[in-house]
């Protein structure tokens, strides 16, 4: 039964589509960098992925930049000595924590894709960004604005890219098997 299962799994693997790889860069690039991310395509499986933290740390969020996938749960730990509070009025999630002490941790799930800008109602200067994305193909850019992103299969995609400090671009793109693509994409104010 064993090697039955084994050749099957052999079979699976010898036919599927060879995966390759979307590599560029994203140009300008502000100091955070940017995200880069892929609509369309083959549909590709739902895997749990883990909660991710934004810490509110001297009067500020820690990290000012996140990437998401749609479903995923965000802790917003309050490690400061004073009394703090996250909201958004973003059209991808709307909420407000109201006001929480210090050592407190209420999460929230993102359930559409697209930006989520992070608030405080108590400190004015406090701003955070969550770039939710639909799947698993993502990743943020070195300080040059370069990116990789491997393990893609064949199929036609819209490359998206976000950068905080300046704007989004998009590119409309086709992956041959055991191909890839280099990509360059331009941002524009938002």
């Amino acid at each position: 039964m064993h090697i039955l299962l084994a050749y099957l799994a052999f079979l699976l693997a010898a036919t599927a589509p060879a995966r390759g790889t979307i590599s560029g860069v994203v140009r300008p690039v502000g100091r955070l960098g940017a995200v880069v991310w892929l609509e369309g395509g083959p549909p590709a499986p739902r895997v749990a992925r883990p909660r991710i933290t934004i810490s509110q740390r001297g009067a500020r969020f820690r990290p000012p930049l996140s990437v998401a996938v749609v479903g995923q749960e965000i802790a917003f730990p309050n490690d400061d000595h004073i009394t703090h509070n996250v909201f958004s009025v973003s059209t991808s999630k709307s909420f407000d924590t109201e006001l929480y002490r210090p050592g407190s941790k209420p999460v929230i799930r993102l359930e559409r894709p697209g930006i989520v800008d992070l608030f405080c109602k108590i400190h004015e200067h406090m701003h955070a960004t969550i770039v939710v994305v639909p799947g698993p193909h993502h990743a943020r850019t070195d300080l040059g604005g370069g990116f990789s992103l491997g393990g893609v299969a064949p199929g036609k995609y819209r490359l998206m890219a976000y950068d905080p400090e300046t704007g989004t671009a998009s590119t409309e793109l086709r992956v041959p098997a055991g191909e890839g693509a280099t990509v360059e994409l331009q941002t524009r104010p938002r």
